[in-house]
């Protein structure tokens, strides 16, 4: 499995998604070693993460949106190595966490980007063909709901579109772009200020969470799914 972030802009105003700091990331396999990376800043020169589409390290940031004021903007960053998440001889799932830090700024008129993801797929995985605005740079209309997908993310939806619930909202997702958990959250109501969020999975409980934190404030989400289908 490859380890990824995405953002997208649309509707030709600019949703900037910035990625400040993943501060760690820590993956174990039972029966197999640890893997765990830390990146405190992104310098121009690094080889650390690729970044593929309008992604671009910044001053030492993550920036998605290189281009201002831009139609259909996707953006990938990707940890350049595999990382095994699930043996299938064994059938046995790792436990995870990951942090990372971001900040989204909103820009008038009211239509603007439709958010970012963190999310994990299949190694070689690239940004598909006609995957921004709702698709969120991970599918299209050929294929917006399929098995064969196999992609896991949770999503920072800043723009409902027709499959989401009505209002912005934060969501764990499987495979398709409807999300299995989702909790209603504003980003205009924390444009310019540094967020943090955790992601989360429990092997033996089969439980992913989801915590992220704006300011003094921190909310949860979590759901049960297998991961591996």
């Amino acid at each position: 499995m490859a380890i990824f972030f995405w953002s997208s802009s649309t509707q030709g105003v600019q949703n900037s998604c910035f990625i400040l700091l993943v501060c760690s990331s820590l993956l174990f396999l039972p029966l197999s070693k640890s893997v765990y990376f830390e990146f405190t800043e992104f310098p121009d020169d690094q080889t650390s993460v690729l970044c593929s589409g309008d992604a671009k390290t910044s001053r030492g940031n993550i920036q998605f949106n290189k281009v201002n004021n831009s139609l259909y903007r996707v953006g990938h960053v990707k940890y350049p190595n595999a990382v095994q998440i699930w043996d299938s001889k064994s059938e046995k799932l790792t436990d995870f966490i990951t942090h990372f830090t971001f900040i989204i700024e909103t820009q008038p008129p009211k239509d603007s980007g439709h958010g970012f993801t963190f999310f994990l797929a299949p190694v070689g995985f690239e940004i598909p063909p006609n995957s921004g605005a709702g698709y969120l740079g991970l599918f299209n209309s050929s294929y917006p709901n399929s098995s064969l997908n196999k992609i896991l993310f949770v999503e920072f939806d800043s723009y409902p579109d027709r499959w989401d619930p009505p209002f912005e909202h934060v969501g764990i997702n499987k495979n398709w772009l409807g999300s299995v958990a989702f909790s209603p959250w504003n980003s205009s109501l924390h444009s310019g200020d540094p967020a943090d969020a955790w992601v989360s999975h429990n092997a033996t409980t089969q439980m992913l969470s989801l915590s992220w934190r704006n300011g003094k404030f921190i909310s949860t989400l979590n759901t049960s799914l297998f991961i591996s289908s």
